[in-house]
């Protein structure tokens, strides 16, 4: 059993965005997952994040806004973003 499957991460984790896209007036939002936790023999919660931009970009959309729920983001939390970078999820969606 993994770690999201014994705890309540993945549902506190879609609380928190729905209610984060509620307060922004987003109806339309997806939550999507980065940086994964464990071995890689161990499954990990999905979509990935690069996958998911990925396919967006293949559907046509140019413009999106990625909000990193599961961090408070500070200086030494800023790795979300640079890994995203690195991973070039973050790329030129125009």
């Amino acid at each position: 059993m993994s770690m999201a499957d014994a705890s309540p991460y993945v549902r506190q984790l879609k609380e928190a965005s729905a209610r984060v896209a509620g307060a922004s007036g987003m109806n339309n939002w997806t939550l999507v997952y980065q940086s994964r936790s464990g071995p890689p023999s161990q499954p990990w919660l999905a979509p990935d994040i690069c996958d998911y931009l990925r396919e967006q970009h293949a559907a046509g959309i140019r413009c999106v806004i990625i909000c990193p729920i599961g961090f408070i983001l500070t200086t030494w939390k800023c790795s979300t973003i640079w890994i995203l970078k690195r991973e070039r999820c973050v790329t030129r969606l125009e």
